[in-house]
C-alpha cells in the first residue's frame, strides 16, 4: 500500500465571529484601515499542498475568508499530501489570533 508520506489529507478550518459586533466596521473596510480574516496554514518538513487537477486554481497557504459578521461562520479547507504535524491560524484585525495544531497520520 502506500505510505503515509503519499497519503493525501482533508484539512478543514471553520472561523466563527463569537463577538456581537462584525470583524471590521463598513467605514473601516471603506479606507481600508482593517484587512479581511484570514486562515492560514504552516506544514511540516515533507508535507505539500496537493497540486490542483488541471484548469483549478492552485491551493495557497492563506485564504482569505473576508469580514464576518456576528454569529458568522465560515468555513476553507486545503488538502495536504504527507503525514505530520500541519498548524492552522486564524487571524482578525479585530479578533485576534487562534492557532491550532493538527496532525495528519494514518
Amino acid at each position: 500500500g502506500a505510505s503515509a508520506a503519499d497519503a493525501v489529507f482533508d484539512v478543514r478550518a471553520t472561523i466563527t465571529n463569537t463577538g456581537l459586533m462584525p470583524t471590521a466596521l463598513e467605514i473601516a473596510k471603506r479606507v481600508k484601515i482593517v484587512k479581511p480574516d484570514t486562515l492560514t496554514i504552516e506544514l511540516a518538513k515533507g508535507q505539500e499542498l496537493v497540486a490542483p487537477a488541471t484548469g483549478k486554481p492552485r491551493q495557497t497557504r492563506e485564504i482569505e475568508a473576508g469580514f464576518l459578521k456576528p454569529g458568522e461562520r465560515k468555513t476553507v479547507g486545503w488538502q495536504v499530501k504527507g503525514a505530520g504535524t500541519a498548524t492552522v491560524t486564524a487571524g482578525s484585525t479585530r479578533g485576534g489570533v487562534d492557532r491550532k495544531e493538527v496532525t495528519l497520520a494514518r
